[in-house]
């Protein structure tokens, strides 16, 4: 990494405590994701006590929180869940849809994760030296660093592929790493979150659930052995949670993206009133519907499926055909505390994942009885399969309808099956194999010399 982006663009203030304490927040309250000032003050200096590795903390969490909206709206128009109109409009958006993307494309994901993990790296060094911290306060903050590090590498490698893989605070040895391969970052990713599953407790350290616990690492695991094609261990972890008896599925799909959802694992907390990128997705009554689902992924909900009434909205007047994501449903501010935060990890996606594990080990019956549990909830007809193949399609479908436009997760599903060519292609000609990767920009590359850029860019 570039040393003058991680001590200029990069960095975050880590003592913020006094912030929070004007906001009248404390280490057990929920984290506010707002901008921090851009002076940094040395980890030994700044680090010594409760208070102020927890307001570290909350810079860390701030650092994802800030990636968040462009990794949504360029996520979904990567893949083939959203077609943007006025893409014409924005060379970002246009390449995005297109996947044009290069060398000059910057959305932002390189630097705001790294910077995540600096603030991260930054913590756990703090750790390693004597230091004043209560010792479970200590526990707590080493064990959401380790998860908040590898969730931001989890993004970083399903872009990028081949980051580099930097486990210090130290700029001069961090701008030097070369392109580590895939396979050591899940590594490490895996011990951080099996390290993070021990430390962190079942009970949230704060409230709507927008600090880490130990089903949070857990759910992580669970995408990532999914990933690895390591199907007994992602049974196992999904299971875990799914066991836990801590979530449930709402029986209404409007409850599942309301703040105080049951069914969610790990959620962004919102200070605007409204999660950042609906107002991109949600139109004003008069206007254009801009961000439209593709007919191939509304076509595949039934008609009585309440996905498709609730999380799904028309246009209106000459936009009445216009199809829009209403998962979120507050466009603007409201009047007193947020109703919706953005939901990173939820039940769901548990049962998706161990249907998916199940189905590749043979187990069709437990496979069927994951995914129609998720359709139940959706008045949807329950699934029947007649083989192996035939229930693993019927799984990637099941995804496309309950995970519609979160996180970009379509766009990583078709990425790690093989299938991002063959599904893409027919609907954008203008789609390359190169494109299954994003570049690294010119701004990135000169930063580093060690980094080597993606094939074909």
């Amino acid at each position: 990494m570039k040393q003058n982006i991680i001590q200029s663009k990069l960095r975050y203030v880590i003592f913020i405590f006094t912030a929070i304490l004007l906001l009248g927040l404390s280490a057990c309250n929920k984290f506010v994701a707002t901008p921090i000032p851009t002076n940094v003050i040395a980890a030994s200096v700044a680090l010594n006590n409760d208070a102020s590795i927890v307001a570290a903390l909350a810079g860390a969490y701030a650092s994802v929180n800030n990636t968040a909206p462009s990794t949504i709206t360029n996520g979904v128009l990567f893949s083939d869940e959203v077609l943007a109109t006025n893409a014409a409009s924005s060379t970002t958006i246009l390449q995005a849809q297109q996947n044009t993307y290069d060398v000059t494309t910057d959305y932002d994901f390189y630097k705001n994760y790294y910077q995540a993990i600096y603030n991260t790296n930054l913590i756990l060094d703090a750790l390693a030296v004597p230091n004043t911290l209560t010792p479970d306060v200590a526990k707590q903050v080493k064990g959401e660093c380790e998860f908040l590090r590898a969730f931001c590498y989890y993004r970083l490698i399903n872009y990028f592929g081949n980051v580099p893989l930097v486990l210090t605070s130290n700029v001069a040895v961090s701008s030097k790493i070369p392109n580590t391969p895939v396979s050591q970052t899940i590594a490490q990713m895996i011990q951080d979150l099996t390290d993070a599953q021990a430390l962190l407790p079942a009970a949230y350290p704060s409230a709507d659930r927008v600090r880490a616990n130990t089903y949070t690492a857990t759910a992580l695991l669970a995408r990532i052995y999914l990933q690895k094609k390591d199907w007994i261990n992602a049974e196992a972890a999904s299971t875990t949670i799914i066991n836990s008896g801590t979530y449930t599925l709402p029986t209404d799909p409007n409850a599942v993206f309301i703040k105080g959802s049951t069914e969610t694992i790990w959620q962004l907390y919102n200070i605007n009133g409204f999660v950042n990128f609906a107002p991109t997705f949600i139109p004003l009554p008069t206007t254009t519907v801009f961000y439209q689902l593709r007919p191939g992924l509304i076509n595949l909900f039934g008609a009585n499926d309440l996905r498709k009434a609730d999380w799904i909205k028309a246009g209106t007047d000459a936009a009445a055909n216009d199809y829009y994501p209403y998962k979120y449903k507050a466009r603007l501010a409201t009047t007193g505390d947020s109703t919706e935060y953005e939901v990173m990890f939820r039940l769901a996606e548990q049962y998706l994942i161990r249907a998916e594990a199940r189905a590749q080990q043979n187990n069709i019956a437990g496979s069927l009885a994951d995914v129609n549990v998720i359709r139940a909830r959706a008045k949807a007809d329950a699934l029947i399969a007649t083989s192996q193949d035939d229930m693993l399609s019927k799984i990637e479908n099941e995804r496309r309808m309950e995970l519609m436009t979160e996180e970009g997760l379509r766009w990583f599903d078709l990425n790690r099956t093989g299938k991002t060519y063959a599904e893409l292609f027919p609907l954008k000609p203008t789609f390359t194999a190169k494109a299954v990767l994003l570049p690294y920009t010119t701004e990135i590359l000169l930063a580093n010399p060690f980094l080597i850029q993606n094939s074909g860019y």
